[in-house]
């Protein structure tokens, strides 16, 4: 029997006939933490773990025990469970969808791809065929045969439908995974890293929309290089011409040769059509004239899975030779002018044309308004936006038109949703209206997930939202497109805070820069016409757009963006609430970036203004990021810590106020900080073991590693070295494996301290110009002094004493140096100048003046270990 503690909580919540959903709703945690707890992919946190025994109802001679496993105080051999110890990895399994059907007559084919991606000289493998052929049938079934606990090979099944991009492919890559990609560095790059090791099948299905986009071809063959031990295996309808490539061309089942009925219930298209008729019409048990006429069916849609499976389902309705006599007459039909399509395809077609000609007028109307959907959707959705009513929506997935899957949703096969859509756009009155209908829902959605999303209810939230992002994606495109200004106001807020949760600035950058082209080219096109509501989305376009451009480090790309929403916003007459807000974000934000940029004192007066417009807009969520943001500054660049403590405690209030996890860890991690600095260790590693803990609840590894940086440069503070080393140590690993190089920098300098503080300057240096070098070709000017000072410390211990000082007078004369690195060097440079002449002090501090930082840290960075 298969024991862990996920599966205790998973018996438990079986034996209380409660879904997922529902002990989630209890509990207060997205649905998603719930299954990562139940296949033992995380643990709960102490209070969740308290509010599972409560709804699980443990009885209380287990409860402490439960509690103890939960937290891994105590061993699962305990329960006569394994060890915790023994569990995979740190990231989760890959999701492997397990396919609704059997796999009939494919014993074949399966045995060749086995064998195919087991050879070593295979390393991507491309299943083609026409659409319906059963190519992602095959792959799935593939899938489950990897996925055994004793294999080596791990497989990963990502699905690429709704999918536009490279960008959306490293994106669903990514969450197929189970990995979080950040923004500092390229996404693909940190792709490739964590599957560099790894040893793993990734199945890429629904490739052929793709395929023509040479970004995304060239993204599996930068997998292929650069991770030897990873195999892809794609489906599409067309090879991608890679050198790499395998192509295994999927043909239809073997149509019946013989009219012998003992030889036709042998026929694996046959007993396709049997099993799926088993499934609409429970006991089918066809005669001998029902296999005749199957046989034809057969042979009508050559062998083609998904008509067969399409004509199967009118057994409740016709006779098999009703069925074939339809399909018949469909064919004929369509003969001449389907000529420019291959002969599968036409086949297929007269199979859905006769499903489509079945339909009640009310159905088909139905069918091709929920064409308009991307990547599934919800019942309520389809209510909105198509009217489908519930009977509607049931008799569609009766006639296998509509596929109910998982969290309650609904989606359409490929093929249908294109045929579907075809005849949705050949009345563009009525496509025009559903568009708007359609925009309309997913501009209210956003809206009403906004104050989620910035509140406690943020894992519902995200699930929702993440659920629905081909969808958003979608109707922003067309809003953006179309220049449909209040819709674009509407969504655009929760739509980049959900973008930036996710970091996912490469991605959200493009998605601003659609609606911030379409608005500008619409303007100028009318600008004699009252524009407000254009200009004032146009004016948040370019604010978000200029947040995700300093999130990637284009500081003055976003300096000058933001700086133009600002003046768009200022020029506008009306000045009603919502121009206040985006006033305040925008204000916001290009405070942020100046500040970062040096510009110290127009930032904190910037930062501040924002901070007073969000109080009196009553947005609680960007007073908490303001305040935030004004003791960063306080602290970073004037060492005022009282202040800088004063407004990240304020930040903490209403950030518990709001209930919001992820702006409470934010606000206890900077607080640790600053508390560090005024040498108050126990409050700051009560701060930063908070924030540790919520963000390790939260998954979000870059709060991870900001924390355990702090609580690193706490441990060195107070000489506890070997626990600074370890907790430095495991925060470098994070910042690796997501890449976010700008605080890879930080880390590495604080590890370089830790060296010096141990006597071991070739270690220290080591890190301090692992570092320098990374600041250096960022421009990120703060960390590159702070790498300097350390550098000057070496040299004043090897007795370099001259050399030091130059680097600490290059130090003091920059503005970009932060207040503490500043602080240190004027020290160092205080004790050093007293050991050398006043000429020679002189001549140093003349040669640094003229000398620029590049031209030094080039010196350096050359200059032997």
């Amino acid at each position: 029997m298969d024991y862990s503690f996920g599966n205790w909580v998973r018996r438990r919540r079986k034996s209380l006939d409660l879904t997922q959903q529902e002990l989630a709703a209890r509990v207060g945690c997205s649905a998603s933490a719930i299954i990562k707890i139940e296949s033992d992919e995380r643990r709960p946190s102490r209070q969740i773990a308290e509010l599972l025994a409560q709804h699980l109802e443990i009885p209380p001679d287990q409860r402490d025990l439960f509690m103890k496993v939960a937290r891994q105080e105590k061993t699962p051999e305990l329960l006569g469970e394994p060890s915790l110890s023994d569990q995979p990895s740190p990231h989760p399994a890959p999701h492997i969808p397990l396919s609704p059907t059997s796999l009939v007559g494919r014993e074949f084919e399966l045995a060749e791809i086995n064998r195919l991606v087991r050879d070593p000289q295979c390393r991507l493998l491309t299943l083609t065929g026409q659409g319906g052929i059963g190519k992602t049938h095959l792959a799935m079934h593939l899938a489950a045969s990897f996925d055994d606990p004793a294999s080596k090979t791990q497989v990963a099944f990502v699905s690429l439908a709704p999918v536009k991009g490279r960008e959306q492919t490293v994106t669903a890559i990514a969450d197929a995974l189970g990995i979080v990609l950040y923004t500092a560095s390229e996404r693909a790059d940190q792709l490739t890293t964590y599957l560099h090791d790894k040893d793993l099948l990734l199945i890429l299905d629904n490739f052929e929309h793709l395929a023509a986009d040479a970004a995304c071809t060239d993204l599996i063959g930068g997998i292929l290089r650069a991770c030897h031990n990873v195999k892809v295996m794609t489906t599409s309808r067309h090879p991608l011409q890679l050198q790499a490539e395998w192509v295994f061309e999927v043909q239809g089942l073997p149509i019946p040769k013989s009219n012998d009925p003992d030889e036709l219930k042998k026929n694996s298209a046959v007993t396709l059509f049997v099993e799926r008729a088993n499934q609409t019409t429970v006991g089918f048990k066809p005669s001998n004239d029902d296999l005749l006429a199957i046989a034809e069916i057969c042979g009508l849609v050559e062998g083609l899975p998904l008509g067969i499976e399409l004509a199967a389902a009118w057994v409740r309705t016709l006779s098999c030779r009703e069925i074939a006599a339809e399909i018949r007459r469909s064919l004929d039909f369509l003969a001449t002018p389907g000529r420019s399509l291959p002969e599968r395809h036409r086949s297929l077609r007269a199979t859905i044309e006769y499903s489509w000609k079945l339909l009640s007028e009310e159905e088909q109307q139905v069918l091709q308004r929920l064409s308009i959907f991307r990547g599934g959707f919800s019942r309520h959705a389809a209510e909105q936006v198509a009217g489908a009513a519930l009977p509607i929506l049931s008799a569609l997935v009766s006639k296998s038109l509509l596929r109910r899957v998982e969290a309650g949703r609904y989606d359409l096969h490929e093929l249908i949703h294109q045929f579907a859509r075809e005849r949705l756009l050949d009345n563009a009155p009525a496509y025009r209206q559903l568009q708007a209908k359609y925009n309309q829902y997913y501009a209210d959605l956003l809206d009403r997930r906004g104050p989620m999303l910035k509140g406690a209810d943020r894992p519902t939230a995200m699930d929702d939202l993440i659920l629905d992002l081909a969808n958003l994606r979608q109707a922003w495109h067309w809003a953006a497109a179309h220049q449909q200004a209040r819709e674009l106001s509407r969504s655009a807020d929760t739509l980049f805070w959900l973008y930036e949760s996710r970091s996912n600035c490469r991605e959200g950058i493009p998605l601003f820069n659609e609606a911030v082209e379409g608005l500008q080219s619409n303007i100028e096109t009318h600008a004699s016409a009252d524009s407000s509501a254009q200009r004032l989305a146009l004016a948040q376009a370019l604010s978000y757009k200029g947040y995700f451009l300093f999130r990637q480090g284009q500081h003055p790309q976003a300096r000058d963006v933001l700086k133009t929403s600002l003046n768009i916003l200022e020029a506008m007459p009306l000045r009603d609430s919502e121009w206040q807000m985006a006033v305040s974000n925008t204000t916001a934000f290009l405070g942020t970036v100046i500040s970062v940029m040096g510009e110290f004192a127009e930032g904190d007066r910037l930062l501040h203004e924002a901070l007073k417009m969000k109080k009196d807009l009553g947005d609680h969520w960007g007073s908490a990021f303001c305040l935030r943001h004004i003791g960063l500054s306080a602290y970073h660049y004037q060492g005022d810590y009282d202040k800088a403590y004063d407004a990240l405690e304020q930040s903490l209030a209403i950030s518990n106020e709001t209930g919001n996890a992820w702006s409470i860890a934010a606000s206890l991690s900077l607080l640790g900080i600053v508390a560090y600095a005024r040498r108050d260790y126990h409050r700051a590693r009560e701060h930063l073991s908070q924030a540790l803990e919520l963000s390790r609840a939260l998954e979000d590894r870059a709060s991870i590693a900001a924390a355990l940086d702090s609580l690193g440069l706490v441990e060195t503070a107070q000489g506890q070295y070997d626990e600074a080393l370890r907790l430095l140590q495991e925060g470098i690993a994070l910042w690796k494996e997501i890449g976010e190089q700008g605080s890879l920098s930080q880390t590495l300098n604080h590890l370089g301290g830790v060296f010096l503080k141990t006597g071991d300057r070739a270690g220290a240096r080591k890190h301090f110009r692992e570092a320098l070098s990374i600041a250096s070709s960022m421009q990120t000017m703060p960390v590159l002094f702070e790498s300097l000072v350390g550098e000057a410390e070496i040299r004043i211990a090897e007795g370099a004493l001259e050399s030091a000082l130059e680097i600490l007078t290059a130090i003091g004369q920059h503005p970009a140096s932060s207040f503490a690195t500043k602080t240190h060097a004027e020290t160092l440079r205080s004790e050093l100048e007293p050991q050398l002449s006043a000429p020679r002090i002189e001549a140093v501090k003349n040669q640094a003046a003229g000398k620029p930082t590049e031209m030094l840290v080039h010196e350096i960075l050359s200059a032997h270990p």
